[in-house]
């Protein structure tokens, strides 16, 4: 297959979430003929061409924005990018000055600098796009903005700083360079769901820019190779039992919703015929810092799960729930929907595009627990053939729009001539 163009991925880490939406676009690119490169300070990919960058001067850029985190005087934590060390003399040194085509932007704050990237750019007439994995492009400082919108306006007077009485503070600073350099260099942005691409229109770093909404890939190891009885058997799981699964890396951030599961679990309960409960089991999966105890259902904590397995659990389950109230997806959204897995969530991130009422899932009002509650209580007493339907139309639409093709159908089109 002949080189259609040279991509560099730039993301701080190999693993985790990030990771994980950064390895997936790169094999996708590797399958149509694009040549990659991974740029990041943490991890280890054997199978892929990675450059690691000086990762003590990685630590001292952390360290000096926790420093802000420290200094935090709201419940909101920032970590606003204080100095990076320059590296695209590190970057152009491992990879050359005439092999880079296309910079994609992930999680690059503290990896590389706003500068790195425009000087990369001025010496290889590389394109630039901005990937949002999360709303951290579009703001000054913060993953999640939440409530605030300060982003709207170019940040400052941040409430999570001096209780908002810097106007031009650091958050401020770096909008303004960031905003100054991407329309200097003419970068694009990549929104991953309509609710992001919406919110990138709002925002003052990258209202001016073009941009592009392209879901997450997920390769074919989502599909499905076995019966649901099999995955079960694989994992001890009653074969005849009705599964809701539900998990988070991090159960306790607040932004991952556990405590609103949990009291809709509660009102669930009190709903429920005594023979509809026999048969419910909540699969939990994650490190999780939550108490589940106060639930009277059945529970299988399955705890930390690696990819393979956390695959075989979506197959074996039979609704995933998703509480998270602050969100980018999250990822497990997607990789439910392209295992043929229903969800039931709140209005965020990605649950826009890919949770259709009644047809894949059911899609609430966020933090309204009465209608969590009842939307899971309509699934549990859908008939097997209407779940049976509604599993077949998430294996469609992830195929449709979830699938590596249709990524890189899309992604030739917003790359462009090389």
């Amino acid at each position: 297959m002949n080189n259609k163009g040279n991509v560099i991925h730039i993301n701080h880490t190999t693993f985790g979430g990030p990771g994980r939406v950064a390895n997936t676009i790169y094999d996708a690119l590797e399958k149509e003929g694009y040549i990659n490169y991974f740029v990041t300070v943490r991890g280890n990919n054997s199978d892929k061409r990675v450059i690691y960058l000086n990762k003590t001067h990685y630590w001292i850029s952390r360290i000096l924005s926790k420093i802000f985190n420290k200094l935090s005087t709201s419940p909101v934590k920032i970590e606003p990018e204080v100095y990076c060390f320059p590296k695209h003399e590190e970057i152009l040194k491992k990879v050359g000055t005439n092999k880079i085509d296309i910079i994609i932007l992930y999680w690059y704050k503290n990896t590389v600098s706003i500068r790195d990237i425009k000087k990369l750019v001025e010496l290889t007439s590389a394109k630039v796009f901005v990937y949002l994995m999360d709303e951290g492009p579009i703001t000054g400082g913060c993953h999640y903005y939440g409530n605030c919108h300060n982003y709207i306006s170019g940040c400052g007077n941040c409430p999570s700083l001096f209780f908002g009485k810097i106007n031009k503070g650091i958050t401020y600073l770096n909008v303004k360079k960031d905003r100054d350099v991407f329309e200097q260099i003419n970068a694009k942005v990549i929104a991953p769901t309509t609710l992001s691409r919406i919110a990138s229109d709002e925002s003052y770093k990258l209202a001016n820019l073009e941009k592009e909404k392209l879901l997450i890939p997920l390769s074919n190891n989502y599909t499905k190779v076995k019966s649901k009885k099999e995955y079960r058997r694989f994992l001890n799981l009653d074969k005849d039992g009705l599964f809701l699964f539900f998990g988070a890396s991090k159960m306790n951030e607040p932004r991952k919703g556990m405590k609103y599961l949990v009291e809709s679990l509660k009102i669930l309960y009190t709903k429920l015929h005594k023979e509809e409960l026999e048969k419910i089991t909540l699969l939990i999966a994650g490190n999780s810092g939550f108490d589940f105890n106060t639930l009277n259902f059945k529970i299988v904590n399955l705890g930390y799960l690696d990819y393979t397995s956390l695959i075989n659990t979506y197959h074996a389950s039979d609704l995933f729930i998703s509480p998270s109230i602050i969100d980018m997806g999250p990822m497990m959204v997607n990789e439910s929907i392209k295992c043929g897995l229903p969800v039931v969530c709140f209005n965020v991130g990605v649950s826009n595009d890919i949770v259709i009422n009644d047809k894949t899932g059911f899609r609430v009002e966020t933090e309204n627990i009465e209608a969590m509650a009842d939307a899971i209580l309509k699934f549990i007493r859908l008939s097997t053939q209407e779940r049976d339907e509604m599993s077949i139309n998430c294996e469609k639409l992830g195929e449709e729009i979830l699938s590596v093709s249709s990524f890189n159908r899309k992604i030739k089109e917003i790359f462009g001539t090389i």
